[in-house]
């Protein structure tokens, strides 16, 4: 259903053969709490770098050698939740091969949510990557009962922290809503419009925000303001580090810009 980040085509024999040294290698415990927060930064830094093969995974491996006495903090949990959320998107449930794993980063995302939530159940963060990794498994067991608990769990995120990642709760569910079939479901283009407007206007340099919003545009024959989104999406200049996932943007706006202007 949903596909907001660039796809990557599979891990290369280097790619393996280093994630199997990771995984194996023995883990060295923090030994003092300026340690740990080096570790933590490190790790911030990876997921920032997503676009480098390996550092997501990499990124995981350091956060999981946090794990211990007094336990993890509420900062280690979120960011935990959120790299195996972005590695669940570089996955393709429509290759076999891919499935398994896209099921164990989903699960085990879901599990560090659900303990930060345990910390602080006000936690907007924590809720925003909960309800994503529910979103991607309501692709993935094809589950309706799942996606509305996927929806819930971005409202209570919308509510607490509307700005997290360039308005990413607003974002998430105007996707949800353009890309879910309408009535008997929950699929509403006039909501989908309603949330992608507020998160466009919130997080103006966010490329989804004006990318999703013009295709929900397009969708409903508003052609002047689709072409407006879909123009400022290929005007805008690239963020560094990001600029695998925009230019797949980019050439999605390009394509529907492309179909307007056949009309």
């Amino acid at each position: 259903m949903i596909d907001w980040c660039y796809r990557l085509n599979g891990m290369n024999v280097v790619l393996t053969l280093l994630l199997l040294a990771l995984q194996s290698a023995p883990e060295e415990k923090p030994k003092t709490p300026a340690d740990r927060d080096a570790i933590l930064r490190k790790a911030e830094e990876l997921i920032e770098a997503r676009e480098t093969p390996g550092a997501l995974e990499q990124a995981i491996v350091l956060l999981n050698g946090l794990f211990s006495d007094p336990g993890p903090g509420l900062p280690l949990l979120i960011d935990l939740a959120r790299a195996h959320a972005l590695l669940v998107d570089t996955y393709d449930l429509g290759k076999q091969a891919e499935k398994p794993r896209h099921k164990e980063h989903r699960e085990a995302g879901k599990i560090a949510a659900t303990r930060a939530l345990s910390i602080d159940p006000q936690s907007g963060p924590a809720h925003y990557w909960n309800g994503i990794l529910l979103l991607y498994s309501s692709d993935g067991e094809q589950s309706y009962a799942v996606l509305k608990q996927s929806v819930k769990e971005l409202e209570i995120a919308d509510r607490l922290s509307p700005d997290y990642d360039g308005a990413g709760p607003a974002r998430m569910l105007g996707r949800i809503y353009q890309q879910t079939p309408g009535w008997p479901l929950l699929g509403s283009n006039p909501k989908a419009i309603e949330y992608l407007e507020r998160a466009r206007k919130s997080a103006p340099d966010n490329l989804r925000n004006g990318l999703w919003l013009g295709l929900s545009y397009e969708t409903v024959g508003k052609t002047k303001p689709a072409r407006e989104q879909l123009t400022f999406v290929l005007a805008s200049k690239p963020h560094a580090g990001h600029e695998l996932e925009e230019a797949a943007l980019k050439k999605e706006a390009a394509d529907h810009l492309k179909h307007l202007e056949s009309k």
